[in-house]
């Protein structure tokens, strides 16, 4: 009796200067930062231009043998193209769900792990696009334009692979520096909205 008991709001309130310390609920209220967009967009087109190789694949391979004989190399061909395919659905999945998607609280580990498997993801895609029934002579489906495009797609990848555990471990500071920014951008607006009413009542 005549204890005094903690304020049940004083636990809900803010940091005094509105900054997100990024930790706990807060995480998931982090907005996607204009950097992250910028490299999921890069990646996108990476996983697009893969998803090309393997419809190009399937679609020159039924093109030189349309018979419904089913040979090694024609068995190889389109199970390259279909896994390129699937391959590319799944890192586009991925890459959105890290991009837009909230941060969970797995721990460093578990987010170490998962970017040196996506490294690993990446990096073995490229390697696998890198040749391909485009390049060989004997193949029937020789392209030196596709050949060329493909050695690019390779290079990207692995360049973007090497980059994405950097990019996941910096996630959250990325977007807590996001929301200070637009909360200082709403802030200078409200300031503004302020401001009008006395200036348009200044004599001239």
């Amino acid at each position: 009796k005549g204890s005094l008991q903690p304020c049940s709001c004083s636990r809900a309130m803010a940091p005094a200067n509105g900054r997100s310390n990024g930790t706990g609920s807060n995480a998931a209220l982090l907005p996607t930062s204009i950097v992250e967009k910028v490299f999921a967009a890069c990646c996108l087109a990476f996983w697009f231009s893969v998803s090309f190789l393997g419809i190009y694949t399937l679609v020159v391979r039924y093109h030189l043998d349309t018979g419904l004989s089913l040979g090694w190399r024609k068995l190889h061909d389109t199970s390259s193209g279909c896994l390129l395919l699937v391959v590319s659905c799944n890192g586009v999945f991925s890459e959105l769900r890290s991009t837009f998607g909230e941060l969970k609280e797995i721990g460093f580990c578990s987010s170490i792990a998962e970017e040196v498997l996506k490294l690993v993801f990446f990096w073995a895609t490229a390697g696998f696009i890198s040749e391909g029934p485009w390049s060989e002579r004997d193949s029937g489906m020789e392209n030196d334009g596709i050949r060329t495009f493909g050695h690019v797609v390779c290079v990207c990848g692995l360049v973007f692979g090497a980059i994405h555990p950097g990019m996941g471990c910096s996630r959250r500071r990325l977007r807590t520096h996001e929301l200070d920014r637009q909360q200082a951008r709403l802030e200078e607006q409200r300031r503004a909205v302020l401001e009008e009413p006395l200036d348009r009542s200044e004599p001239e």
